[in-house]
């Protein structure tokens, strides 16, 4: 019998048979408005997204490419102006502001041009007029829309409230100086991170409190502890002096969650070559990691799939660095095989791009890596039938 991609999704999520293994699929503006076009088949373009210029397609297009994973954000507090896409410039509820910039082929992007906490001490730290996390209008209309979603197609609904209790303090600081921090100035760096963590555990549980019923699961948002050739600090520290705040911030949001919904799930991000820490994240209690990028030097998809198959589910994995952007249709069709050989036992795997799709992507290549998905990702008593 054919699963819903709720079902889907969770069963694959908790290590349970699949139909078919899921499609996660992120895409930035660029992207999306270039699929549509070439797909030709009546979706309308999009003029609105994110701060990280993702776009939250329409449940009749992710309905359409058979994608099961949504995401629901959540709005702007009311202390600053609403991102527009296409302004030259916008500030966040913390005075990190980004400015816009675009490449010779016309792509909008936006770059943080300030560390507005750079000659913070920590008694500026205990002073400053933080902004309220529960402020209603970042969750005005959250529950009408998790509820409308839903109802017209039974998809696995993720939370992207963008939480971040280390990556946060390096765009408010500047990177050099938080680690810096890290380093010689622990009072600082741990005061900070406790901050981070209460404005945010704060945040979700308010988001949750309105549509937590509706999720599949939270994406906690954007700690990136990796880098192209290993981790961004070590595993030392990472376990000495940050482990303490985002574990406290994915424990108290899970069972946050799991009073609303028991089966709710936790998702993490973090880029880069995170092999050593994925161990850690387990004992956490993240329940998915993502997005699992490849041509690290370390973090092979076979060696994640031997090491932690079973004990943490992945998402994501599908090259957006390489592949993607500058292969054929045929090597990203190779490269999803890889990727469900390497990291779906069959399940335990949603299968995704490592990255939001950008607008470099060629259309025929995100075509190939749904079509992909479909095809090669169906499975019938626990085995692989295409692969």
């Amino acid at each position: 019998m054919e699963m819903t991609a709720r079902e889907r999704f969770l069963a694959a999520a908790n290590h349970r048979p699949v139909d078919r293994v899921p499609l996660d699929m992120t895409l930035e503006i660029g992207a999306y408005n270039r699929l549509v076009r070439y797909l030709d088949n009546g979706l309308p373009e999009i003029d609105t997204c994110g701060t990280n210029l993702m776009v939250y397609p329409s449940a009749k297009f992710c309905q359409t490419l058979g994608i099961d994973v949504m995401y629901l954000k959540i709005g702007a507090p009311r202390r600053v102006r609403p991102f527009v896409y296409g302004d030259d410039s916008f500030t966040t509820e913390f005075g990190l502001v980004y400015k816009k910039s675009v490449t010779g082929s016309g792509i909008i992007d936006y770059e943080p041009c300030n560390a507005p906490f750079a000659d913070f001490t920590v008694e500026d730290l205990n002073s400053y007029d933080w902004p309220d996390p529960e402020d209603e209008t970042i969750f005005a209309g959250l529950r009408e829309r998790a509820k409308a979603l839903t109802e017209e197609y039974d998809v696995a609904l993720g939370g992207y409230f963008n939480g971040s209790v280390f990556s946060t303090p390096s765009l408010l600081r500047g990177m050099e100086q938080w680690l810096v921090d890290l380093l010689i100035d622990e009072e600082f760096a741990c005061r900070l991170m406790e901050i981070m963590c209460d404005y945010y555990t704060r945040l979700y549980c308010k988001a949750l409190d309105e549509c937590g019923e509706y999720l599949s699961f939270v994406r906690l948002d954007f700690d990136d502890f990796g880098t192209q050739n290993g981790l961004l600090i070590s595993r030392e520290l990472f376990n000495r002096l940050v482990r303490p705040y985002e574990e406290k911030f994915c424990r108290d949001v899970k069972a946050h969650f799991r009073k609303i919904n028991p089966d709710g799930l936790i998702m993490k991000h973090t880029c880069g070559d995170v092999l050593e820490l994925i161990g850690d994240f387990v004992d956490m209690g993240i329940d998915i990691l993502n997005p699992i990028q490849p041509h690290t030097k370390f973090m092979t998809r076979e060696l994640v799939g031997q090491r932690y198959g079973g004990k943490i589910a992945f998402m994501g994995a599908v090259d957006t660095q390489r592949t993607m952007p500058y292969g054929t249709p045929q090597e990203v069709e190779a490269d999803v095989k890889d990727c469900l050989r390497k990291l779906a036992g069959p399940s335990g795997f949603i299968a995704g791009p490592s990255h939001h799709i950008q607008a470099d992507v060629p259309p025929e290549n995100i075509m190939a890596f749904v079509d992909a998905v479909h095809h090669y990702g169906v499975v019938e008593n626990g085995r692989f039938v295409n692969l």
